[in-house]
């Protein structure tokens, strides 16, 4: 093993280095552990910025790594247990039997924790009897408390072990057993671990075993001082002892690391040219706006990017809520992901007003949340009003008397009216109160689940949208989950089903997302940890939330963890995570190249006094500063406020507020919002001028239409590096799309939707997952032995290892949609397996080639044109010497292949077989592409649509002839858009397009360009 230390910057730049052009063949397949998601997404960035080629390199963690050891060691292996609620129940259900504790799911949980901890640190049921007879324990309460844990931790360990799954322990333990002769490692030249600052025994194992048996690298985060106290006997003791080299790897600190050092030396010693502002506020709301004013400050005055910047917590719970509008209405592009309760949502609200309205006894308010919802089957509008001005408190008694009360109305109408709202409105909680004696019933789990559920259908309304109906059905989920605790115990008792029901909807979540390319990063210290910035903020240095204090394990008490450390196992006390605080704040303030602004309350948003952080004294004891004078004390009056900003950054809002707080009378309010006289002001009346222009000249094609100089710098461009498929379809579709794309360069709005994921990142995940399969199949020469039953069986087993639960964050989703999306992709993709499998046997074709790079040079109609592009798959037949290219699709095209292509641009399936039949690479020669295919993802029966080689000689000509034409209008500088239903269906640039503008639009539509490209299309 090659061991490197140092700094993340340091560790980073080496690795860069050697992974890209600078430390190895770039064919050479390398594998890099990684403790997170984020970690590897600003890793493949770097990869990709220092132009190295990253097609060979994959990326991992510890889960992911032993689930690919462990299924290429055999048909045997077994999926890793879900960590679900199913264990919570289980823990629940010892406890009752066999503590003293109350069953609380709070107790659940810490049970569950401390047996994680245990498990991780292969600690067993005999070790903790060791212990407790090893006379360490003195007390007789210790005593007894140990014989109930270990009792409890003794059923746990029986209980876990299900047929069909590997329990944590023995998923980790098998993959270190599997390690040394592992055909999955030995598919990789190099084994990296990166980042990675602590390991529990179960990952080190597996670590060992993998260092000891392979060309390992590993980059770890430590240097000489206190900062690494947390990690330096781990380090000396397990790390330093496998290295075969090491080196320390050297790189000039820079103000910021060199700060991060000297506040955890005894005396601090003043860091030069340390940039730190430190910013004195009230009030947790006022530190987001004042993060969001240092961030617009970094960028405009210091024109350090977006994507460069940081804002840093040690936990980001009380700032979450804040932080997404407050940097919205400043215009800051921000990355974060927040997890926020299920209930949140108001169809997850009121499916949980209506499991528990019979609970609270029919309480009115509750009562109205429910009956009053838009998503209460047969509720009308009013019943809301009805219900609070009834008097009624709660009962169901109370209820029989609302058709009773008086009406204050000498409207006839009004009053029948009102008497038919009442009377539907009790006899809605008179059916309702049927059935909730049936779900407090004991009975069967999997019993009472059906029925909650069928009650849940009965009374939510089925007009719901799809992002609706996707949060019912991961509600269900819940039910379902629930539902399977008959696995444990068949029987619940009563009222225990709807109490677990209702917990696990209370403690459910969604992640909300945003993740934009160029936009700054919002995270705690933790998320964050190893990636590096141009500049930051931190938020929160106030005592109580930096250092974090670490909560007291209730159930694995500290003299147990303790005297477990002491006899070898690697476990940590309580009290070593303040040490950890340490670490983790000096890693996030090393990982900041140059300006750092550190925010804290002075006093809380009740004005009560606050403490600042005993870490911002010694920083500003570093930066020669003093923390009773910090560099801006923001007032606690909004319009002082306003006026300690730059006035060029203040939004719409707070200009609106100065204007009014400020300014003597309407003329100066004018005056202040619109400013007359700068550039902004001559920009506005410039515009003006062209307005009359542009609003009613038809005439011809002029520069508002994307007309351009010939033999433009986009033209030289297609010219020496071609186009790719993807390229070629958006000038196909709409030159005026392709102009706004690469000329004028507007950015494309990222796809998001809470209740689905991006079509683009889904389209990823299916060909990540399906290029794995069929890899693996091929490398374990399986093909050949498979059926399509038993291939779909082989993908179940093999999909579960790249879709763990904990990946729903990627993506921004609920935890539970994740859940239900997964099932819908393995089903999808199971389904596409199944039908291709037998394709590929009966015409003796094989994958062979995965996201292989394409280029070719060809001739269109004269014109010479060169070509590139990534094909999903390529499939040959050796004995024929033919091939297959293949490309998946989410959805089968509906019309003819000739269609899709000269109608809807679908032109990989011709581009691809000319780049094939022209391609002077080595690899490809010889093979002759005897059919492009489009096989579709989400598409029951027939998925393929194909392009053979003899339907294409059909359509040659005037194919090219239309490729040529489309070139020729942007060799011309003629950008024209031809709006049409294919064309702006899924248009990213719909706010900047002038198709809505009518003069705009006629003069595109009567140009001898959009009439030759009609009849191009035409004459197929």
């Amino acid at each position: 093993m090659h061991l490197f230390t140092g700094n993340f910057d340091a560790l980073e730049e080496h690795f860069l280095n050697f992974v890209s052009l600078g430390g190895k063949d770039p064919f050479d397949k390398v594998l890099v552990v990684l403790p997170s998601q984020r970690l590897q997404n600003s890793l493949r960035r770097g990869l990709a910025d220092a132009g190295g080629c990253i097609s060979g390199v994959t990326f991992s963690n510890f889960t992911a790594l032993s689930a690919g050891i462990n299924f290429a060691a055999g048909p045997d292996a077994k999926p890793l247990l879900p960590a679900g609620p199913q264990q919570d129940f289980i823990i629940k259900d010892i406890l009752n039997s066999y503590s003293s504790l109350p069953p609380s799911r709070g107790y659940s949980k810490a049970f569950k924790a401390a047996f994680r901890d245990l498990i991780s640190a292969e600690v067993s049921v005999k070790d903790l009897l060791d212990l407790k007879n090893s006379g360490e324990l003195h007390s007789p309460e210790q005593q007894k408390n140990l014989d109930e844990f270990i009792v409890c931790y003794s059923r746990y360990n029986e209980q876990i072990r299900k047929d069909g799954f590997d329990s944590y322990g023995e998923f980790f333990r098998k993959a270190a057993i599997n390690a040394a002769h592992s055909p999955y490692l030995k598919g990789f030249k190099y084994i990296i671990f990166y980042g990675f600052y602590d390991l529990t025994a179960l990952q080190y194992n597996l670590f060992k075993e993998i260092c000891r048996g392979f060309d390992a690298r590993v980059y770890f985060p430590y240097e000489d001082g206190p900062a690494f106290s947390f990690t330096k006997n781990f380090f000396e003791a397990y790390i330093y002892p496998l290295a075969k080299t090491a080196e320390k790897l050297q790189k000039t600190q820079t103000p910021p690391a060199l700060a991060a050092k000297n506040i955890f030396e005894s005396s601090a010693s003043v860091t030069q040219n340390a940039e730190m502002k430190f910013i004195s506020v009230s009030g947790t709301a006022a530190e987001v706006q004042a993060a969001a004013k240092e961030v617009l400050l970094l960028n405009e005055k210091h024109h350090i990017p977006f994507n460069k910047i940081a804002v840093f917590a040690r936990s980001m719970e009380n700032y979450k809520y804040d932080i997404p509008s407050v940097f919205a209405r400043n215009k800051i592009p921000v990355n974060y992901s927040f997890d926020f309760p299920l209930v949140n949502h108001p169809l997850a609200a009121f499916v949980y007003n209506l499991l528990s309205l019979g609970r609270n006894d029919f309480y009115s308010a509750d009562a109205a949340a429910v009956l009053a919802s838009p998503y209460f089957k047969n509720g009308k509008n009013g019943w809301r009003d009805i219900i609070k001005n009834s008097g009624i408190t709660g009962g169901l008694s109370q209820w029989d008397g609302l058709t009773d009360l008086y009406v204050n109305s000498k409207n006839e109408q009004a009053k029948e009216a009102f008497r038919q709202n009442a009377a539907e409105i009790t006899a809605a909680v008179k059916l309702l109160s049927k059935y909730y004696p049936e779900l407090e019933a004991a009975g069967n789990f999997d019993f009472l689940a059906e029925k909650a559920t069928a009650f849940i259908e009965t009374f939510t309304s089925s007009e719901l949208s799809a992002q609706e109906r996707n949060i019912l059905n991961a509600v269900k989920d819940i039910i379902s989950e629930t539902g399977g605790f008959s696995e444990i115990r068949k029987q619940a008792a009563r009222g225990e089903f709807l109490e677990e029901v209702l917990s696990a909807l209370k403690e459910a979540v969604y992640n909300k997302t945003e993740s934009y390319e160029n936009a700054m990063q919002a995270a705690d210290i933790m998320a964050l940890r190893g990636q590096g910035f141009e500049a930051a903020v931190f938020l929160g240095m106030n005592e109580g939330l930096l250092p974090a204090a670490p909560a007291p394990d209730p159930v694995l008490k500290e003299e147990y963890r303790a005297l477990l450390q002491k006899i070898g196992f690697l476990i940590h006390t309580q009290n070593e995570r303040y040490f950890e605080e340490k670490l983790l704040f000096a890693l996030a303030l090393s990982s900041v190249k140059g300006k750092c602004a550190f925010i804290f309350e002075r006093s809380g948003d009740d004005g009560k006094p606050k403490i600042p952080s005993l870490y911002l004294s010694r920083l500003t004891e570093t930066a020669g500063k003093n923390l009773k004078e910090p560099d801006l004390f923001l007032s606690r009056r909004e319009s002082e406020k306003l006026k300690q900003w730059p006035f060029e950054l203040l939004n719409k809002s707070e200009v609106s507020a100065y204007a009014a707080l400020n300014c003597p009378n309407n003329a100066q309010i004018l005056h202040t919002a619109f400013n007359p006289g700068n550039q902004q002001d001559e920009n506005l009346k410039t515009m003006l001028s062209r307005a009359p222009y542009l609003a009613f000249n038809a005439g011809g094609l002029n520069f508002y239409d994307g007309i351009v100089s010939k033999n433009n710098p986009l033209y030289i461009k297609i010219e020496q590096k071609g186009l790719s498929p993807s390229a070629m379809r958006l000038l196909w579709l709409c030159p005026g799309a392709y102009f706004f794309k690469n000329v004028i360069r507007v950015n494309e709005p990222a796809e998001y939707d809470r209740a689905k994921i991006p079509s683009n990142a889904k389209g990823t995940l299916h060909h990540e997952i399906l290029q794995n399969f069929y890899q693996y199949i091929m490398k374990q020469n399986l093909l050949d032995k498979l059926s399509a039953e038993s291939a779909g069986k082989l993908f179940d087993e093999f999909a579960e290892a790249f879709l763990p639960p904990e990946r729903y964050k990627e993506y921004g989703l609920y935890p539970l949609l994740w859940k239900t999306l997964c099932r819908d992709i393995k089903k999808n993709l199971r389904g596409l397996i199944e039908a291709d499998i037998p394709v590929l046997l009966q015409r003796g074709l094989k994958p062979s080639f995965f996201e292989y790079h394409l280029e070719a040079e060809a001739e269109f109609a004269g014109r010479k044109l060169k070509l590139h592009g990534e094909s999903d798959r390529i499939d040959v037949n050796q004995g024929s010497k033919t091939c297959r290219i293949v490309d998946y699709k989410t959805t089968k095209e509906s019309a003819s292949m000739t269609r899709s292509i000269f109608e809807k641009g679908i032109l990989q399936p011709p581009l691809y077989m000319i780049m094939l039949e022209n391609s002077k690479d080595e690899t490809m020669r010889g093979l002759t592409p005897e059919e492009a295919v489009l096989l579709a993802v989400e598409e029951d029966g027939k998925r393929e649509k194909s392009l053979f080689a003899g339907d294409y000689e059909l359509i040659k000509t005037e194919f090219e002839k239309a490729v040529n034409y489309r070139v020729d209008l942007a060799e011309n500088g003629e950008f024209i858009i031809t709006p049409s239903a294919h064309a702006c269906e899924y248009c990213a640039y719909a706010d900047v397009c002038r198709k809505d503008h009518a003069p705009s639009l006629r003069r595109a539509r009567n140009s001898a360009q959009t009439g030759k490209l009609r009849s191009l299309n035409a004459s197929k």
